[in-house]
This record gives C-alpha cells, structure tokens and sequence, in this order.
C-alpha cells in the first residue's frame, strides 16, 4: 500500500482561505437579507397604516362636502320669496310704502 503524503486539493491553504472569505461573504449577504427584509416589512405596515388614514380622511371630506351641499340647499330655500314673504307676513312685516325707505349715505372714514 501506498501512502499519500500529499494533501488533496481542496484542503491546501490557499482553498481554506478562500473558503472562510466565501462564507464570510455568505454570512454578509444573509444578514444584508435580513435587514432588508424586516424593512420590507417595516414598509408595507407604514403603507397600510396610511392608506388606511387616507381612506378615513376621504370619508370625511365626502361627508362635509354632503352636508356643505345640503346646507347651501337650505339657504337657497330660506332666501326664495315664497318663504321669505311668508316669514315677513308672521312677524307682522309688510313691503315698504312709498317714503318709508332711507338711504344714508356711507361714514366717510376718519
């Protein structure tokens, strides 16, 4: 039987440094997923946190732009005639006569 004295290829020095650089390299790269990943993550929950306050801030611009409309609605209602005659007539007010309206002239300012 022979010996073998020399060593195999892949156990020379060289190949054992090499190696510890590739897993060095290995480990980097795991660790630079890792944090990549939780950020990732970090992301999407800030996403959905703020689309949903978006969502929330929609519903309450559609509900005051609802009640804006309605609003107005009834101020055009109270500013018709019919309603602002009959309003008049139950406080007793009746249309100026002739003579009976004044115009004073505007303050002159001091």
């Amino acid at each position: 039987m022979t010996q073998l004295t020399e060593r195999p290829v892949w156990v020379t020095p060289s190949a054992r440094s090499d190696a510890k650089i590739w897993l060095l390299l290995l480990i980097v790269f795991v660790l630079t997923l890792a944090v990549l990943s939780i950020n990732m993550l970090r992301l999407r929950n800030e996403k959905t946190t703020l689309n949903y306050e978006i969502y929330k801030i929609q519903q309450e611009i559609t509900a005051t732009n609802k009640l804006i409309d309605k609003l107005e609605v009834e101020r055009d209602r109270f500013l018709s005639p019919y309603i602002l005659n009959k309003q008049a007539q139950r406080l007793g007010l009746d249309i100026a006569g002739p003579g009976q309206v004044r115009r004073l002239p505007a303050p002159k300012p001091q």
